[in-house]
């Protein structure tokens, strides 16, 4: 019993760790109306934390969802409008380090979108790799 106590504890510590690391989609702004062919500005933001991480890379992709629903960005991450590294800097007044992203959305989409990120990071003593996922929903016009 002691033991799957620890393991537990142990468990909720690097959970805690791992979730202090995530990032977040700041701009565009969920249902934001972005112009097809035109350039836009992604955010993504990574809050503080006590917990030392090494930044890898992020993919930034954007795909069209025609019927109302986009498969997670874990399987699909569509048209790829950044791929390279992500450095987040502390910016006086900004509550958050964060880095912006210039893309151009592709001139060929219309109707609902959704902006899909990889973020990949080393964690821990051992830096064992993390990839979270996530995504906004904009509307393409």
């Amino acid at each position: 019993m002691f033991t799957s106590i620890i393991s537990f504890l142990l468990f909720c510590i690097f959970a805690t760790g791992t979730f202090a690391q995530s990032i977040s989609i700041a701009l565009p702004q969920e249902g934001a109306n972005v112009t097809a062919g035109s350039d836009i500005i992604i955010q993504l933001d990574k809050p503080m934390s006590l917990t030392g991480s090494e930044e890898v890379a992020v993919v930034i992709g954007i795909e069209s969802c025609p019927s109302g629903a986009c498969a997670p960005p874990s399987e699909e991450l569509g048209d790829i409008l950044y791929n390279g590294p992500y450095n987040p800097q502390v910016v006086e007044g900004a509550w958050n380090p964060y880095e912006n992203f210039t893309v151009q959305i592709p001139s060929t989409l219309s109707g609902k979108a959704q902006i899909g990120v990889a973020h990949l990071y080393l964690l821990g003593a051992g830096l064992g790799p993390i990839l979270q996922t996530l995504n906004t929903t904009v509307n393409v016009v």
